[in-house]
């Protein structure tokens, strides 16, 4: 699909108010789920070959006689590849590279260095995230120029306020962008950005929008630079700027937007996974006063539920009984539900693995916080001074005792070590088990599951379509001596 199809399929989605494709695979994925044959059939896929997965029999001595023989087949391969010896003519392959790309029916953003024997890649070998026989050049980012709407305060799960750019629909590098961030209060005054302003946007690393600059030499008689003090009283927010930082934070942690934040993310599958909790549901909940914090949720009764919008008997004992069950979660989805700043699901695994226990977790010192892998000063500090509170403190005392929440972690109380100390990689589609579940099963044996191969792996676990991690294990294999560290199936 050329960048024209691309750019018109958006624009039609624009026009119509419905959302738009963010990315080429996207819109190709969305695509073949379709039930309409004619309208896949005007978007007009196409593929392209470049590598090999798991091959059986044929067996390539390297990269460039891959691509030969599919050229030999008859298969649609890159355009452009180059076998180069020396720097001086790597550098004149990117650079031709570069002034090629845009005639491409694809959108690229850089250049792959490989080496092109297969036997030199094994002797090379991984390092824990990427291969050391390749590395990737990446070209300047592309840009566009269009206007910033309106800037928007976005309220986070620990009540820090985060500037975004609304901005008029443009494409870049390949997607629609109607959003960018603009970091912090001062970014924006560093900048010069105001609202009304023409401003150019890129995607950094080519994946996230950001306003580069603005425009001030299209700017609007009048125009008034943004007053970020202003526009949070103007919300009715009580905010405050946190001393030698560059961040706002909310003062009020009962104030509603806070409050249905931090029930979003309470309720998130990343962290208590309560089915049915949804943006909607909780706000109606913190509108119609029934939930002041996280502990009202579990006072919550099917009669309760009964007189908010699409809710019958059946969908609210659902939802109840998905807030019952959600009590004997595993420890770790209760510390990362609770929101403490700096503390995500994979330290919220490793915080549970390591105290075993909420209030082992809570009576915890700064120097035994930081014996834990990954928890250095900053985030010790942060789940010290959370612990500190005296409301967050009765906060899981209430969890605790008042409804009985689970405080301790199931895989040292109940399910075991069988595992521990050894790493597990998961790829492609199991069968009868979601990514989700068969992670959980693993780290309840003790376990760490990574997302990618390394030397530390102890094993990949494969289901269909497992793609590049089941070339790489492969290979990983092939390189160790036979029985050691890495089993690929």
């Amino acid at each position: 699909m050329t960048h024209a199809e691309f750019a018109r399929i958006n624009g039609d989605r624009i026009a119509a108010g419905a959302p738009t494709y963010m990315n080429p695979r996207n819109l190709a994925a969305g695509t073949l789920k379709l039930l309409d044959v004619g309208e896949v059939a005007t978007r007009k896929l196409e593929i392209v070959l470049y590598g090999l997965g798991y091959c059986e029999g044929w067996q390539p001595e390297s990269q460039s006689q891959v691509q030969q023989v599919l050229l030999d087949w008859g298969l649609p391969v890159v355009e452009k590849y180059w076998r180069c010896q020396g720097m001086d003519l790597v550098w004149q392959a990117i650079t031709e590279l570069d002034a090629l790309r845009s005639q491409f029916a694809y959108p690229t953003d850089g250049a792959v260095l490989k080496l092109d024997s297969f036997a030199q890649q094994l002797v090379a070998g991984f390092t824990s995230k990427a291969p050391r026989w390749a590395i990737s050049y990446k070209f300047a980012a592309e840009q566009a120029e269009t206007r910033l709407r309106e800037i928007t305060l976005q309220v986070g799960r620990t009540g820090v306020l985060t500037p975004v750019a609304e901005l008029e629909p443009v494409i870049v590098a390949g997607s629609t962008v109607a959003r960018a961030t603009l970091h912090n209060e001062d970014e924006i005054q560093r900048k010069d950005i105001r609202e009304g302003d023409w401003v150019v946007i890129e995607k950094a690393g080519e994946v996230i929008p950001a306003v580069v600059r603005s425009l001030p030499e299209r700017r609007s008689k009048g125009s008034q630079p943004f007053d970020f003090a202003a526009r949070v009283a103007l919300m009715g927010l009580q905010a405050y700027r946190v001393q030698g930082q560059a961040v706002w934070r909310l003062k009020d942690k009962k104030s509603p937007e806070m409050l249905r934040r931090s029930l979003e993310h309470f309720a998130s599958r990343t962290a208590m996974d309560i089915e049915g909790l949804g943006t909607e549901v909780i706000r109606q909940l913190v509108e119609s006063g029934l939930v002041a914090g996280i502990p009202d949720l579990y006072a919550l009764g099917v009669e309760d539920l009964l007189p908010l919008e699409k809710f019958a008997r059946k969908s609210a004992e659902n939802l109840i009984s998905a807030i019952v069950r959600s009590k004997d979660n595993d420890l770790w989805r209760l510390i990362h539900g609770l929101g403490i700043p700096q503390v995500g699901a994979q330290s919220a695994k490793d915080l549970a693995a390591h105290f075993g226990s909420l209030p082992s977790l809570a009576s915890a010192s700064d120097e035994d916080l930081q014996k834990v892998s990954g928890v250095g000063e900053i985030v010790a500090a942060s789940i010290r001074s959370w612990f500190d509170d005296p409301e967050n403190l009765e906060l899981y005392q209430r969890l605790h005792h008042e409804f009985g929440l689970n405080m301790e972690a199931l895989a040292r109380s109940g399910s075991g070590d069988s595992l521990r100390g050894q790493t597990f990689v998961i790829t492609g589609a199991l069968p009868g088990l979601s990514r989700d579940e068969a992670r959980a099963l693993i780290e309840a044996a003790g376990a760490k599951v990574s997302s990618s191969v390394s030397s530390k792996t102890t094993a990949l676990i494969a289901g269909e379509d497992g793609g590049s991690k089941m070339e790489k294990a492969a290979k990983r294999a092939f390189q160790f001596s036979a029985g050691k560290n890495l089993h690929p199936s």
